[in-house]
């Protein structure tokens, strides 16, 4: 058998590289969402009835091209609400508001929203969509526990104006609210999956373990910080309860708006 010695210098520049690959990482797309936003739903919901069939339309849910008195809005058909045609419009409730999940697409919800419900069966008033091109700088993204698409709003981890049943959660390059799922109870410092990105309480990044200080697993949590602030280096260290933490960017490549956004590590 022939062995080949690596030099020192080789192994340590190769430790160097991975660290700082972790560093500035780039989070995987999530699981359920292409490069357009329009396939199956994820999560328990997936897990027992499959993707929903693609959508078929008859009305353009981001243009709202229906007639007066009527919305552009989601509909049951086959295997979820996968059908955009036109319903009566009586409806009020605001985007963000509480509703009741309808078929029929009348459900209290204003025209652009319609209600969509978290893991708890709690409905919210959220932007409807077919693509990313009808959320109007959000992203069309499937929803985990219903059988709908809905549009996720941007948001910043720092200052997060999420809807209550909702969590500013990292997608690609920028930030959206979606719904948390019940193991996302994790405090700075505890155990997360990083692969999935959960685990962690809203406002927190499950990061690979050799990034936290203290971190016995294959991943933790550990807070967002400003890289724009003198101070976040000094508050990281405060969050973890230990020296030799920065904030480095969160993002390797990051959207527009989100250069500001950064983790608290253990520096390269």
């Amino acid at each position: 058998m022939v062995v080949v010695h690596t030099p020192p210098a080789l192994r340590a520049i190769a430790a160097l590289v991975a660290l700082l690959l972790g560093a500035c990482q780039q989070l995987p797309e999530p699981q359920g969402i292409d490069s357009t936003g329009t396939s199956g739903a994820t999560g328990p919901a997936a897990s027992t009835s499959g993707p929903p069939p693609e959508p078929t339309a008859d009305c353009d849910p981001g243009l709202q091209d229906c007639p007066e008195g009527e919305k552009c809005t989601a509909v049951a058909q086959g295997g979820g609400r996968s059908h955009y045609t036109c319903v009566s419009d009586t409806d009020t409730l605001p985007e963000g508001e509480a509703c009741i999940r309808s078929l029929d697409g009348e459900d209290g919800c204003t025209p652009g929203t319609l209600c969509v419900e978290d893991r708890l069966g709690n409905g919210r008033c959220l932007g409807v969509c077919i693509d990313h091109g009808d959320c109007q700088g959000g992203r069309c993204l499937s929803a985990p526990f219903d059988d709908v698409r809905y549009c996720a709003s941007q948001c910043d981890p720092l200052a997060s104006t999420c809807p209550p049943n909702m969590a500013c959660a990292a997608s690609v390059d920028r930030f959206l609210c979606q719904f948390p799922y019940e193991e996302d109870m994790g405090v700075a410092g505890e155990a997360c999956d990083p692969f999935a990105d959960r685990g962690c309480l809203p406002g927190l990044a499950c990061l690979q373990g050799t990034l936290v200080p203290g971190c016995g697993d294959v991943g933790c949590c550990t807070t967002f910080c400003n890289t724009n602030d003198p101070n976040a280096q000094a508050e990281c260290q405060a969050a973890l309860g230990t020296a030799g933490v920065a904030c480095v960017p969160f993002f390797s490549g990051a959207a527009p708006g989100y250069e500001h956004v950064g983790v608290c590590i253990v520096p390269a």
